[in-house]
């Protein structure tokens, strides 16, 4: 098995490697660089506002950011009629060099257009003050579209994290023994694929079309990344207990674009924007089809290992009983490695034009996000919708930059913007 994060490596499988720190914790950006700061005396200019969210930035009649405004959360109470009457108390930090909105591909947007930053016929809509008109702010919204398919398998059960998941595993007794399936995130070995020329033909005219101008000639670009995750990673009270492989496949460039933008600029409303993932929305369906593919193939792939016990049902597309792609169930039963004598004398299964339906049908039900937003404020010309340039310098104003190193995993997550004094 060799490292395939070179950035070159496709075509095969790699090692997936587990960040845990001396103390045997994992790590995580906050506890690595923020808490060491705020704990060795020396940095007394960094602050941090928990429980925070920030309004709006300001500016002065130049239009230079010269600080933020933010507001405590609120408390939750329940929704009713009087919800939007609840009293804002805001707060301001002045900045004296610039301001840094960091509040991810989801966060950023909303805040630049309630600072009057964006389309300026969404903000004069809101009758909000355009201080820039910028229409790239909130759109290109994109994510690398994700897909979960559970298999059987005749793993131990500390091979995989369904004993913590299901409650088998104490998890109190678990944090007690330091067991050291704790550190652990179940993933131990990923794909980087990309279709043969023959499948991309297979794949039709279309999708051909896309391929030799975006990966033909980049024989190091991934269509896929494919991920094994040991356990079963939804209600386990729907399934039996026992010791599940989850393959996960990831789409690396997608096509498809949405977008984000805010509906109201009261900062109080829960549902105070409008969300669009755009999946599978590219013209051409060139992401479908490439999840129709990779199914398939990660299918093939499991099917070829010595733990493959056959599908679990309700993560699968719902083929016919005479499918020669239908499901299989080999409970107390050899693998089928071992049944055909070799990995490579396993047959291919072989899928029909009703077979596709179903799957794309399932594609369409169950395609979730991978947690990677971007796109929102996209760092290219303004003449081709970009909202900073080179430097991170957001068009139309002065001493405001973003940066899209941290993100937000909604819009109700608690968002920061840092200020450089």
């Amino acid at each position: 098995m060799r490292d395939m994060q070179d950035f070159k490596s496709v075509g095969g499988c790699t090692r997936c490697y587990r960040y845990i720190g001396l103390d045997g914790k994992r790590q995580d950006a906050a506890h690595a660089y923020i808490h060491p700061l705020l704990r060795d005396g020396k940095h007394t200019n960094l602050y941090i506002l928990l429980e925070t969210k920030v309004t709006r930035v300001l500016f002065d009649e130049n239009k230079s950011a010269v600080g933020v405004e933010y507001i405590h959360n609120p408390p939750s109470p329940p929704v009713t009629s009087l919800s939007d009457k609840l009293k804002v108390v805001t707060g301001t930090v002045k900045a004296r060099k610039l301001v840094v909105v960091s509040s991810g591909a989801m966060g950023t947007p909303l805040i630049l257009e309630r600072s009057g930053i964006g389309n300026k016929a969404l903000l004069q809509k809101l009758n909000i003050p355009v201080i820039a008109d910028i229409p790239g702010v909130g759109e290109a919204y994109q994510d690398h579209l994700a897909l979960l398919y559970p298999f059987k398998t005749n793993l131990s059960p500390d091979a995989t994290l369904d004993g913590i998941l299901s409650g088998r595993l104490d998890f109190t007794k678990a944090v007690a023994e330091n067991n050291p399936i704790l550190s652990w995130n179940s993933v131990d070995v990923a794909c980087k694929v990309r279709p043969t020329e023959q499948e991309v033909k297979a794949l039709g005219p279309e999708f051909q079309k896309v391929w030799e101008k975006h990966f033909t000639n980049v024989p190091s670009k991934p269509l896929f990344i494919i991920l094994a995750l040991n356990g079963f990673f939804g209600d386990q009270a729907l399934i039996a207990p026992g010791q599940y492989v989850t393959m996960a496949a990831v789409t690396c460039y997608p096509f498809s674009r949405g977008s984000i933008h805010i509906n109201t600029d009261n900062i109080l409303k829960a549902d105070g924007y409008d969300f669009d993932n755009g999946f599978l929305s590219d013209k051409g369906d060139f992401d479908m089809l490439g999840q129709l593919w990779v199914y398939k193939k990660l299918r093939d792939l499991y099917r070829r290992t010595y733990s493959y016990r056959g599908e679990l049902e309700l993560g699968h597309p719902k083929f016919t009983e005479v499918s020669k792609a239908s499901l299989l169930s080999l409970e107390g039963k050899q693998s089928l490695v071992e049944q055909y004598g070799g990995r490579d004398k396993v047959p291919c299964l072989e899928y029909s034009a009703e077979d596709d339906k179903a799957i794309e049908v399932f594609i369409r039900q169950n395609l979730q996000s991978a947690w990677h937003s971007s796109g929102t404020c996209a760092m290219k010309s303004f003449e081709k919708g970009g909202v900073v340039d080179k430097d991170l310098n957001v068009y139309g104003v002065e001493r405001l930059k973003i940066s899209g190193k941290l993100r937000t995993l909604c819009c109700d997550a608690e968002v920061h913007t840092y200020i450089f004094r």
